[in-house]
């Protein structure tokens, strides 16, 4: 049996990163971590390694509690795409 393999283009990366959930769930956590991190540090003596922690545990938290969301999200947007073919 042969498999087809699609040319990856820049075209393809792009339309599959902007249809994939985990892309917007990523960005959700990012979002929260640029938004609360600095709040949360605020008045504490908090060092590099301590806030890149801070950060990071906040992007993991926004990305798990964004997963229903964005799973509706990147269907809703996969649903569009075919209803304009």
């Amino acid at each position: 049996m042969r498999k087809s393999h699609r040319k990856l283009t820049p075209g393809y990366v792009l339309f599959y990163l902007i249809f994939s959930a985990d892309t917007w769930r990523v960005l959700c956590g990012i979002i929260l971590a640029l938004l609360l991190a600095p709040q949360l540090a605020e008045g504490r003596d908090l060092g590099r390694g301590a806030n890149a922690m801070l950060g990071l545990m906040l992007v993991a938290i926004g990305w798990w509690v964004s997963a229903w969301p964005m799973e509706r999200w990147a269907a809703f947007l996969r649903r569009r795409m075919r209803s304009l073919r």
